[in-house]
């Protein structure tokens, strides 16, 4: 990729999580359960972010009805966003990108991100690992603010069905409906006044990869910031760029947050593609699966539809730009679950997009005062999106 390697360095390392926790069956009354715990992890999203977090939670359910328990939960966390993701994050999404205001709001500060909330789930899908049969749903609700102790402030909602039903033979329908909303509180984060509201990088949205759009990879659906490496900006001698000198002459003229140059002159290999997520989400999924010879392979055709935007205002005009991949693929059933090798395509067009490089010579990220016009697809294949994972995409 023509990303600065220094970027890369916070998803290089190794993930780790540790928890204790602790569960009281028939806590005060029957069918009711109570979850305690402690935990610390590091957890790295590729292109997206890398956090460090630690802290407790607790939980009550009761079970409403058969497999159907009723949770609310507090979480208390201490957590901080690592250098190298936070930069592109906030400079891209909110135009912040002096490394002073960057390491206020996050490198080297510690936030709480706390929230209460409640959920409820539902599974009626049989058998569970590769239904042919039920259905199985959840709802979720999320708050943080100063009332519950967190830095960041924010409302957020989430719900989610499934329903399969077999059609003939063993050919199964399966089908999906998800849908998210997430809304920063003020500023997004308590006692900070910002131009634009904040919202942190895990309560947002992301869609893209084995189980949403199989068309595109991983993330890559919805709101998008292209990462380019400095030197290629100001190689006057690359065949690529017909604007390296004008960039390079221009080295003189920033700002706090952006460069003058314009890289139109690239091509789209120059680019390293980064998903920065949204408030708003919905992803829809029709799969036929069906035995293709002896009692474990099989395989499935597959449509799914659904689109990731940045802001909640695209709620007026969510269905008129869509994103849509059809494809195909092959299972095999091993014990521990459906082997899936998937094989989307993009329907997908250029996309205009704003762009960022590390500043010449320096560690800062700076945003290019022209966007791009983004086309990876130059021919069928470079349309085809493979995935490979364990289990069914839901």
């Amino acid at each position: 990729m023509s990303g600065d390697t220094t970027l890369q360095e916070a998803f290089d390392r190794v993930n780790w999580r540790v928890r204790a926790a602790f569960q009281q069956p028939s806590f005060l009354v029957t069918n009711s359960k109570l979850g305690l715990g402690v935990f610390a992890n590091r957890q790295s999203i590729p292109d997206i972010f890398a956090r460090t977090s630690y802290g407790g939670d607790i939980a009550l359910s009761r079970e409403l009805a058969f497999n159907m328990p009723l949770t609310g939960f507090y979480r208390a966390a201490r957590d901080r966003l690592e250098k190298g993701s936070a930069k592109i994050y906030f400079c891209a999404n909110f135009g912040i990108c002096r490394p002073e205001d960057i390491a206020q709001l996050s490198i080297e500060k510690w936030r709480s991100l706390s929230f209460v909330g409640l959920k409820v789930t539902r599974s009626r899908a049989t058998p569970e690992l590769n239904p042919r049969g039920g259905y199985r749903w959840r709802v979720e609700a999320e708050h943080a603010s100063a009332v519950t102790g967190s830095d960041w402030a924010y409302n957020r909602a989430f719900a989610e069905l499934s329903w399969y039903r077999g059609v003939w033979a063993q050919t199964v329908l399966a089908l999906r409906i998800r849908g998210g909303w997430t809304e920063p509180i003020g500023s997004g984060i308590e006692g900070v006044e910002l131009d634009e509201p904040l919202s942190h990088p895990l309560k947002r949205f992301y869609g893209g990869g084995a189980s949403t759009l199989r068309g595109y990879g991983q993330n890559l659906l919805g709101p998008k910031v292209l990462l380019v490496n400095d030197g290629v900006l100001t190689d006057t001698t690359r065949a690529a760029t017909s604007r390296g000198e004008e960039c390079k002459d221009s080295l003189d003229r920033f700002t706090d947050s952006e460069w003058d140059c314009d890289p139109s002159g690239l091509s789209a290999s120059d680019f390293d593609p980064r998903p920065v997520g949204g408030l708003l989400s919905l992803i829809g999924n029709v799969e036929l699966r069906f035995p293709l010879f002896g009692s474990r392979w099989g395989g499935a055709v597959f449509f799914d539809l659904g689109q990731i935007w940045r802001s909640t205002d695209a709620v007026e005009r969510v269905f008129d730009d869509l994103a849509w991949s059809p494809g195909l693929g092959v299972r095999y059933l091993s014990p521990v679950g459906p082997l899936r090798l998937d094989i989307g395509y993009n329907t997908g067009g250029p996309e205009t997009l704003p762009v960022v490089t590390r500043r010449p010579r320096t560690d800062e990220i700076v945003r290019l005062t022209e966007q791009f016009v983004y086309n990876p697809f130059d021919n069928l294949f470079s349309r085809l999106q493979l995935h490979f994972s364990i289990g069914q995409a839901f």
